[in-house]
């Protein structure tokens, strides 16, 4: 059912795309992309009752920190899929680890997040997309599921995610910033600045982002988008335009 599978990150960012999570009911699967070629001994995989740690060893965790819920350590697995055959169809494209957590609640609940926060032993190891999901549910709060809302904090996580090359958090970010530029007011926490919201759609257009590239194009064609007092500049902007109609988002200019 793809109705139920949460993309951690924007349509169009392959490119950044950490781990997609999907709740099963009475499990959870994650699956994040690596190599083709990875074995499995190169993959490290912590699942314990309340947290959980994955990625690839020599590299920083993909996912890691305490879940929404306890799970059953014991019927919870991991796994190597691996599919996409090349020209000759002997070699696989594409490599997948996917884990699946079993919930340990009777109840099945749906999950509104995976990760709510850092480890204990860890309090600083919440990886990017974990921290910008969070954001997500921080930002608008889900009390029926526990989540209070926490603009401040949403705030803070959308940053550190930004920083750590999140683009979905670049994305959310840039629209906090121009949102209410033009009235001087914007989320709760964080004032009006279309500057800073141009310089955030431009770092997620460069990281390949076609939506960024899309809404930079157009901040760069008119200005007043975003409540921006620079120069238009129609060249750039076609070009990002360009760029964001080859990757299929298909936009024009009047």
């Amino acid at each position: 059912d793809m109705s139920k599978l949460h993309a951690s990150f924007f349509r169009h960012e392959e490119v950044s795309r950490q781990y997609l999570w999907s709740d099963e009911g009475s499990a959870v699967s994650i699956s994040i992309p690596i190599g083709a070629d990875v074995p499995a001994s190169k993959v490290d995989v912590k699942i314990l009752p309340t947290s959980i740690k994955a990625g690839l060893k020599g590299s920083l965790p993909t996912v890691q920190g305490m879940l929404y819920q306890e799970i059953d350590t014991s019927e919870s697995m991991w796994q190597i899929e691996r599919g996409g055959k090349g020209v000759q169809g002997s070699k696989p494209r594409t490599g997948t680890l996917t884990l699946h957590l079993w919930k340990k609640a009777a109840t099945g609940i749906p999950w509104p997040v995976l990760v709510v926060g850092p480890t204990p032993d860890a309090p600083e190891a919440l990886d990017a997309t974990s921290l910008y999901c969070l954001g997500e549910a921080l930002e608008s709060g889900r009390p029926e599921y526990g989540i209070q809302m926490d603009s401040a904090t949403a705030l803070r996580h959308f940053a550190k995610a930004a920083d750590m090359g999140c683009v979905p958090a670049m994305m959310r970010l840039a629209q906090l910033f121009s949102a209410g530029a033009k009235e001087g007011t914007t989320m709760e926490g964080l004032e009006a600045s279309p500057d800073t919201s141009l310089q955030l759609y431009r770092k997620a257009a460069e990281a390949g982002e076609a939506w960024g590239q899309l809404r930079l194009a157009a901040a760069l064609y008119d200005p007043d988008t975003i409540g921006g007092k620079w120069e238009q500049d129609l060249g750039q902007a076609l070009a990002w335009a360009r760029g964001a109609a080859e990757a299929g988002v298909v936009a024009g200019f009047a």
